[in-house]
């Protein structure tokens, strides 16, 4: 084992394979980790998470299921950990940016992904890192990843689809919001009431959204793609133009914009595509046809968005809240 993957420099250790109980959107968390852990096992790695192959070999899943082989090709690879990748990048950029400055970083959706020790190179106590997602995927993550991060790091059980999720999550300094492989499974009015919620609660000091999303062709089709068969899961909300969730809140502005185009290729009839269809003839043939469609182009949409300091006198706008 390459000596970037052994239990000591990942903390680890070695353990009895974990059973998992994941069902659903959870279980597709697998559908990233699996393809940054044969990334890592690459000759020539680009992301290069020493973790996930660590985390792959620790739990007791069956890769064989549809679920997991239709990522574990090589174009899915590409989009995932270049997907993760822009987000590093995007991540070091505001921690560069408030260098001086106390933060706050929180991630919705976290799942097994190690960025916090991707980006995190170096501690820093001014530095508020809080990873979030459903009480079984923490209670699986905190088994399988012992050892946390140096600095102010916090590991918290919410679920963002219920009301007044944020209330006990401090507000008082800039603040980075990555939701990575998550506002997909959400229906498109959670999503906007989610952002307006982000906004307006952490809008005294201002701060930064990132965020992908999938097309309006792959939510029309959702039942049809192979990683989301076997879980249950679906893709509810999608957009052709990212600079549709601008719209959610006045204070919103994009600022960088990469599509999965960028760094997939564009050979013709989906060649250079994630095979969401499946590898066999029909699915081949499904995505072919996609291709033909100008909503095909827009899958895979990696989005930064700033969001301003909210002016004082300034009226809040209506979160949507139920």
């Amino acid at each position: 084992m390459p000596a970037s993957l052994d239990s000591h420099s990942t903390g680890l250790g070695e353990r009895p394979k974990e059973k998992i109980r994941l069902k659903g959107v959870e279980e597709t968390l697998f559908c990233t980790l699996l393809p940054k852990a044969r990334d890592a096992e690459s000759p020539n790695p680009v992301l290069g998470d020493p973790y996930a192959s660590r985390l792959i070999e620790s739990c007791d899943v069956d890769l064989s299921r549809s679920t997991f082989q239709a990522v574990d090709n090589t174009r899915a690879i590409r989009w995932v950990v270049n997907r993760s990748m822009t987000f590093d990048r995007w991540c070091r950029d505001f921690l560069q940016k408030h260098k001086t400055e106390p933060v706050t970083v929180l991630y919705l959706g976290c799942g097994l992904d190690c960025r916090v020790h991707r980006v995190m190179k170096h501690a820093r106590d001014d530095v508020r890192w809080i990873d979030l997602d459903r009480p079984l995927v923490v209670d699986l993550r905190r088994r399988l990843i012992p050892q946390s991060p140096p600095g102010d790091y916090h590991m918290r059980t919410l679920d963002v689809t219920t009301t007044g999720w944020l209330h006990d999550i401090p507000s008082d300094r800039p603040t980075l919001i990555m939701a990575e492989g998550l506002f997909m499974y959400l229906t498109p009015e959670r999503v906007e009431t989610i952002i307006r919620e982000l906004v307006e609660y952490f809008g005294a000091f201002g701060g930064e959204i990132f965020l992908d999303t999938v097309s309006r062709l792959y939510v029309k089709y959702t039942d049809h793609v192979e990683l989301l068969k076997a879980s249950g899961a679906k893709w509810r909300w999608g957009t052709d133009d990212a600079r549709e969730v601008e719209r959610f809140h006045p204070r919103l502005r994009l600022l960088e914009h990469v599509r999965s185009a960028d760094y997939m290729g564009k050979k013709p009839f989906g060649q250079s595509q994630v095979p969401l269809f499946g590898e066999d003839a029909a699915g081949v043939l499904k995505m072919v046809l996609a291709s033909m469609s100008s909503s095909n182009s827009a899958f895979g949409q990696n989005a930064r968005f700033e969001f301003s300091k909210q002016e004082e006198g300034e009226s809040k706008q209506s979160t949507g809240a139920s």
